[in-house]
């Protein structure tokens, strides 16, 4: 056999999508408003389809809803991304979309998008997604 099973990393990474759909949609079910308002709401970084990475002809497609300020997609950023980025991205089988997802009571959050969309335009979006996550805790905790 030429490499390990990328099986079991294809099933966890299904059963986080289904778990994270499952959470947004309850999260945001009910008799409250939407998560979402035009008034809290940063401009979206490359417009609501995100910002991708990977082969354009890939089979595969992940998208990611996530909120720069929620401290779950800080976790997945920095510990699992990273692997997705190495031993997925380049055998060209899958392609990653960022789409931004900022949650209601996250203050700081559509600022944090906002920066997203200006490093987009600079073809910097994922140095900048990157450097949002890896300072999450100090910009987030900061009184500014």
């Amino acid at each position: 056999m030429a490499g390990k099973s990328l099986t079991p990393f294809y099933i966890t990474l299904g059963v986080l999508a289904v778990a994270g759909v499952a959470f947004l949609v309850r999260s945001t079910s009910g008799s409250r408003r939407p998560a979402l308002t035009t008034e809290t709401t940063a401009p979206l970084a490359a417009g609501p389809r995100g910002v991708t990475v990977g082969s354009d002809s890939a089979p595969v497609e992940v998208m990611e809803f996530s909120d720069f300020e929620c401290p779950w997609c800080g976790q997945y950023a920095r510990i699992q991304l990273p692997d997705v980025r190495q031993r997925l991205l380049p055998t060209g089988k899958v392609r990653w979309r960022f789409v931004n997802f900022p949650l209601t009571g996250h203050q700081k959050s559509p600022f944090a998008h906002l920066a997203g969309a200006c490093a987009n335009e600079q073809g910097k979006f994922w140095e900048m997604h990157d450097a949002i996550y890896e300072h999450q805790e100090e910009w987030v905790t900061s009184s500014n």
